[in-house]
């Protein structure tokens, strides 16, 4: 079905609301409208089958949050190419070996990772042509904008279908080779489509995207659905605490997805209680982690919801999410329930289905679940079970049907046999002001098996003691809970969304002595 095919969906808005803004480039000030757009994508479609690009022909970006993500992303679904988005902070190594495994025909990029691309244009790759964003030239390039200026908007027909991959994401795997996901535009309709119906964003609704586009939130939290909707779209390009601030004040945001490290950060801006005013804003998505109370406390005087969610890669974003006009009824870590297409449930080590407060392993299905990953039957095989994903995540659910999020399998701590999960005490020390962030791994002991370390950053300026920490745990948890090892640190590793990388923590802490 072309219908579900987003290029179909712009060309529909701009021939709907032709003069209508649907997109504006913050960092530029450019304001785009539907017809705008939809003329942009015709010519870049163009230019790609000159550069000899045809349907199921794979392309790599670099982008940052702007105009040319977008264009590129509905050209190649115009000709039933596939676009794969990648972290613009992988090194050249590993963005070569992602090539290795993609076979793209062209690269293009934002102008600041010119070094990157050079890199991968010396290498030994399957890609012929390098496109530089903006008005950059280079002898080994070829110039975006040239590409727009030297084609014909003329509409061209649409080719990708509904069960055509549009998107080639690759998730971080636990070792060696990232694994390829590989997104339909069936996945992103129906993801879309639930947004915004259970979100109501309207034609009348200004959304601002903030999370990377080269990543499945920046997609899905809000931007597609927020287009698909006829509403505004801001693309901030990079996040910035102060200036996701005076964006929202700015341009009147009705709405955006901030993840809690966002958060955490904005409301440690100076005076920025005093400098802006956030009365435009209906709703907060948030996810990856609890959102700490303090955050709550914060923003509390403008009564916008700010609610959890729950989602991966592989399910085209959040599956699972607290209704804005429920979110306060429900605690942190509370993820809410399954979207209106969707299914999930708790199951043991052997699939069955498990009981409310009893702790398993989540498990999805529906439309936006892909169907395996790129080139990896062994993967898939370990994922992808009768028709569900097994997400590798723990959870549990109460007597209303609300999902809980208790963290990764991987990440869980077994001490003197009792199963701790790390999100619930990072929760309990970040209700400590003096804290700015947290990060709880297992430290092998012969006696207990593990023993529990955090590692905390302090608020900038703030004395942290021992006892202080200790005691914002003792008065929320089991003392079973309680860390062992307390090691105070300047930053925590983090990935390209603002979470903490997990992974890279423990290689770096889980030592009693780091």
């Amino acid at each position: 079905m072309i219908c579900q095919n987003f290029a179909s969906i712009i060309r529909k808005k701009a021939y709907i609301h032709p003069d209508k803004v649907g997109v504006v480039e913050s960092h530029t000030g450019k304001e785009y409208t539907f017809l705008d757009m939809s003329k942009r994508h015709n010519k870049l479609a163009r230019a790609m089958m000159k550069m000899g690009i045809k349907k199921y022909d794979t392309i790599m970006c670099i982008p940052r949050n702007t105009i040319e993500y977008l264009d590129i992303y509905h050209a190649a679904a115009m000709i039933g190419a596939i676009m794969i988005p990648v972290n613009y902070r992988l090194s050249p190594a590993e963005l070569i070996r992602i090539a290795g495994n993609a076979e793209p025909k062209a690269l293009f990029f934002d102008n600041k990772f010119a070094t990157t691309a050079k890199v991968v244009a010396e290498s030994k790759t399957t890609v012929k042509d390098f496109v530089v964003f903006g008005q950059e030239r280079y002898d080994w390039g070829i110039n975006y904008n040239q590409l727009l200026t030297d084609n014909s908007d003329e509409e061209l027909p649409i080719e990708g279908d509904s069960e055509d991959i549009i998107l080639l994401m690759y998730t971080a795997g636990s070792s060696g080779m990232p694994k390829g996901v590989p997104l339909k535009h069936r996945n992103f309709f129906f993801k879309s489509q639930d947004i915004i119906v259970e979100m109501g964003i309207t034609k009348e609704d200004t959304i601002l995207t903030v999370l990377p586009l080269f990543h499945i939130g920046g997609n899905m939290l809000y931007t597609q659905a927020t287009m698909h909707a006829a509403a505004k779209l801001v693309l901030q390009a990079q996040f910035d605490a102060e200036e996701t601030f005076k964006l929202i004040q700015q341009h009147k945001i009705t709405a955006t997805f901030l993840l809690p490290a966002h958060m955490k950060m904005m409301i440690q801006v100076h005076d920025w209680e005093k400098k802006y005013k956030l009365n435009s804003l209906r709703f907060v998505g948030s996810g990856g982690e609890p959102v700490p109370d303090r955050v709550f406390a914060a923003f509390a005087e403008y009564k916008f919801p700010i609610f959890n969610s729950y989602g991966l890669t592989e399910t085209t974003g959040e599956m699972i999410f607290n209704r804005p006009e429920y979110a306060h009824l429900k605690p942190a870590n509370c993820i809410g329930k399954p979207c209106t297409c969707r299914d999930a449930k708790i199951v043991d080590s052997n699939g069955k289905e498990l009981s409310p407060g009893q702790v398993g392993e989540i498990v999805v299905s529906g439309p936006t679940v892909v169907d395996g990953y790129w080139n990896n039957p062994e993967a898939t095989a370990k994922a992808f079970k009768d028709g569900w994903l097994y997400t590798g995540d723990k959870g549990m659910t109460d007597e209303e049907g609300y999902f809980y999020f208790l963290g990764r399998v991987d990440d869980m701590i077994v001490s003197g046999g009792e199963n701790i999960f790390p999100a619930e005490i990072e929760e309990a020390i970040l209700a400590n002001p003096k804290v700015a962030d947290v990060a709880i791994v297992g430290i092998p002991d012969e006696k207990w098996g593990q023993i529990i370390k955090a590692i905390i950053v302090p608020k900038e300026g703030e004395k942290l003691t021992n006892e202080e920490v200790l005691e914002s745990v003792t008065k929320r948890l089991a003392s079973f809970k309680k860390p062992r090892i307390i090691e105070f640190v300047s930053e925590l590793p983090k990935g390209p969304t603002g979470k903490l990388d997990r992974r890279l923590i423990k290689q770096k802490y889980s030592s009693p002595e780091s």
